[in-house]
């Protein structure tokens, strides 16, 4: 069994290396995110990715923030309140399961989560359900050379191309591989065509 995120440890979700090294403003305008547009974060945490994406996309796009802790998902309410973002929505769901339509997301977002689910092909299969066929998948994960998180051991690290083939199983097709930084890596899929 995995041993999953706890609310208590939410702090190491937003330290300062983390922020020095992968800052989700900068993140999101990598990544080509634009107004309008609605995003799906599955394992969103505190909103690390989700209140920056919920402001890029502004009022006339969606931000679904989905995690499986009730906790969570009440502290990103919190931070949505806070935030005036009525774009973001906080989203109790399942480990396998969200609680949205078909083909509802423009960009899909799994940022170090494939390791705290007992079935990744699930929940990459799901994904690729709620993408729009013009969608995008981000699979965000920590390299398994990088010496962060040291709370993370190597064994439950993925090398990007088990990702790609995992997408791929999960009928997605991928498309491109990033570097942000020396400790992640970044693999995008779009749905296949078959």
């Amino acid at each position: 069994m995995i041993e999953k995120f706890r609310y208590e440890d939410r702090h190491l979700l937003d330290d300062a290396w983390r922020h020095r090294h992968l800052d989700p403003a900068a993140f999101w305008a990598r990544a080509g995110l634009r107004a309008g547009q609605t995003v799906v974060d599955v394992g969103a945490g505190t909103g690390y990715f989700a209140v920056p994406a919920a402001r890029r996309v502004g009022r006339r796009g969606h931000v679904y923030a989905c995690d499986v802790s009730p906790e969570m998902v009440a502290h990103v309410a919190q931070e949505a309140t806070r935030g005036r973002l009525g774009q973001l929505e906080a989203l109790r769901s399942g480990e396998h399961a969200l609680p949205l339509p078909d083909a509802v997301a423009d960009v899909a977002l799994a940022a170090f989560v494939l390791h705290e689910v007992n079935d990744p092909y699930r929940l990459l299969a799901e994904l690729a359900r709620v993408l729009k066929p013009t969608g995008r998948l981000l699979v965000l994960d920590w390299s398994p050379e990088a010496q962060e998180p040291e709370n993370l051991p190597r064994r439950m690290r993925w090398a990007p191309a088990t990702v790609r083939y995992m997408l791929g199983q999960a009928g997605l097709e991928p498309v491109d591989e990033a570097r942000p930084n020396d400790a992640n890596y970044l693999v995008s899929a779009k749905p296949s065509r078959s």
